[in-house]
């Protein structure tokens, strides 16, 4: 049975370009609320990505790292990657094939 989707909140997505690279480093950041401290949120990359290659999708899953205790609270949740400047515009995040949540993309120079 699928998992209700988490709550999430403070999306940001951003290119951060250091001369002379050609490449950009790419980050996205978020909080998801968790339900025990051994929680980990995680991203990766959604495949197959979807039509439009300027919206970056990626999965959120959540995973149990030990025993804990419970508790409901905020985790930020990050990946970072290379990718070229301008290559997204949006990105989406997914959790158990369903949309939950959608940023535009910055730029740091």
């Amino acid at each position: 049975m699928a998992q209700p989707a988490p709550n999430t909140k403070d999306w940001k997505a951003w290119f951060e370009v250091l001369p002379p690279h050609p490449q950009a480093h790419f980050t996205v950041i978020g909080e998801v609320e968790v339900n025990n401290v051994a929680d980990s949120a995680h991203l990766k990359v959604h495949q197959p990505q979807g039509i439009n290659p300027k919206i970056l999708l990626l999965d959120l899953t959540i995973t149990l790292d030990g025993e804990g205790f419970p508790k409901k609270f905020y985790k930020q949740v990050r990946l970072d990657m290379a990718a070229h400047a301008g290559a997204y515009t949006d990105v989406e995040i997914w959790w158990e094939g369903k949309k939950i949540a959608g940023v535009k993309v910055g730029m740091i120079a």
